[in-house]
């Protein structure tokens, strides 16, 4: 045998070698994986839980957050209704007759009570032609 073929022969196993390595670790985690997944089907929820102190530590906590959105719900069920909502002195039927007679979106905000966005709507819909202008 000459040199060359000696070489060739050594990088031949070395590369074996190599291979069979790495077949092994890729088997290993194979195998763990296929564990971990048995683990997961076989819990009682379909997840893997760790322990029976982290499923009770973290039952503890969703209730907790659960009894501070209750509260946070009881203080807005104080909150009076009345006062969130605009005074509206004058019927909407005024608000109309004033759109159709050329009133602005102005007018309509200062003397009905409407906010600006109702206002611009009832112009639109209500107003003339002519008062398409002065919605901007």
């Amino acid at each position: 045998m000459t040199i060359l073929e000696n070489y060739s022969l050594y990088l031949l196993m070395i590369c074996n070698g190599v291979l069979a390595g790495a077949a092994a670790i890729a088997i290993l985690r194979f195998q763990n994986m296929m564990k971990n997944q048995k683990a997961f089907w076989d819990s009682p929820t379909g997840v893997s839980m760790s322990s029976q102190s982290d499923n009770d530590e973290f039952l503890r906590a969703v209730e907790r957050r659960f009894s501070k959105f209750e509260r946070g719900l009881g203080d807005l069920s104080h909150v009076d209704k009345s006062k969130s909502a605009a005074p509206r002195s004058v019927p909407h039927e005024n608000a109309v007759r004033m759109a159709k007679h050329g009133a602005t979106v102005d007018d309509l905000t200062r003397t009905c009570g409407l906010s600006d966005i109702e206002a611009r709507l009832l112009m639109r819909v209500h107003g003339n032609s002519g008062t398409s202008t002065r919605l901007n």
